[in-house]
């Protein structure tokens, strides 16, 4: 009965000794695991979960032989975080907040040479920032430091910090009812549209498109009683020479920089810009009339923008022109309105950036 008693006693401490290893092994296992190193680091358990789910093992790795750092769960946790750029998030100096670093991590800021500003984090945060254009925000800031981050965007976007006539290049037809033309991009002297249609019996034309959606606009004015005249469409390379030659003769060379195109540089050589007033203004201004209203209202509506504004007379370099509307297709169109944009601040960022 000894013998039994004693046999019993030593299977169970050998249980106990087996039960103590297995639970000093686990003791050792947890002490060797990620979430006890992180947690003896500082973390809370939320912020080791984030790490732990987040995190590749190499990172983590990482995360553990760094002091405690309470942005990095912060970042990892971000919903704009990507994996990808881990290290690059925790190695930008600069920024403070975690979406800043965010922001300008994700739109490789970090990789280019400029070093980081408040001015740099406020040009990005600006709508429509090109990334490629940062170094000319900067530097036409530092050359007009009161003027805000919008209009910096606005006038670099649109090419202004250089002045007109300057660097200029060949418009790119490709662009169809998009393409650009202006001060800085011009059409050569042998281009005219394939598809123009005469739009009236004066001998004004307009390309296919154009001419069918400026059809269905004159229509449906004329269902409420509005009428025009168009006083000018198509122009060739050769015409606009003769009237840019002609306001410079009569008007000096000024009043031609307004309000007259260098050759090749005129809306009207696309077939894609018409000029036109009230048929019947009665003595008013073409802005003051009934006909006008009716367009500001619903000229976008077939694809047509008035293309000189009052408000952007510095963007296209022309006084503003109440009669000068330009067809650039009814997508297009609707959104330039909706948005308040210029025909160069939408070409550069949506058309030519693809942004």
């Amino acid at each position: 009965m000894k013998m039994i008693i004693k046999a019993c006693i030593i299977i169970l401490l050998l249980i106990g000794l087996c039960f103590l290893g297995y639970y000093k092994y686990q003791e050792y296992q947890y002490r060797q695991s990620p979430k006890y190193k992180l947690l003896q680091k500082g973390y809370t358990e939320k912020q080791v979960q984030i790490i732990l789910d987040k995190g590749t093992e190499k990172q983590i790795e990482t995360i553990i032989s760094l002091d405690y750092n309470p942005q990095i769960p912060q970042i990892m946790n971000h919903k704009d975080y990507k994996s990808d750029y881990f290290k690059r998030y925790l190695n930008y100096q600069g920024p403070k907040n975690i979406d800043d670093i965010i922001l300008l991590v994700n739109q490789d800021i970090d990789q280019t040479s400029i070093p980081y500003s408040d001015d740099l984090l406020n040009i990005v945060k600006t709508p429509y920032f090109i990334k490629e254009k940062l170094s000319r925000y900067l530097d036409y800031k530092n050359k007009y430091p009161d003027l805000s981050y919008q209009e910096i965007i606005k006038r670099v976007n649109c090419g202004i910090d250089a002045k007109f006539y300057t660097n200029v290049k060949t418009a790119d037809t490709n662009k169809g009812n998009l393409i650009l033309i202006n001060k800085y991009y011009q059409l050569d002297a042998s281009y005219t549209p394939n598809d123009l249609q005469a739009i009236d019996d004066d001998n004004h034309y307009l390309t296919k498109e154009a001419a069918l959606h400026f059809s269905q606009m004159i229509n449906e004015a004329s269902k409420v009683g509005y009428y025009y005249k168009v006083n000018s469409a198509y122009r060739s390379y050769s015409a606009q020479e003769e009237i840019y030659q002609e306001y410079k003769n009569n008007y000096g060379d000024t009043y031609a920089e307004n309000y007259a195109a260098h050759p090749g540089h005129s809306e009207h050589q696309s077939g894609l810009a018409i000029d036109m007033v009230a048929q019947d203004p009665k003595g008013r201004d073409f802005e003051q009339t009934e006909e006008y209203t009716w367009l500001q209202e619903h000229a976008h509506e077939y694809g047509f923008i008035m293309r000189y504004t009052k408000e952007n007379q510095y963007i296209t370099g022309y006084n503003y022109e109440s009669w000068h509307y330009r067809y650039v297709g009814v997508e297009a169109a609707k959104q330039i309105k909706q948005e308040g944009l210029s025909f160069e601040e939408y070409y550069h960022y949506y058309i030519e950036k693809g942004q």
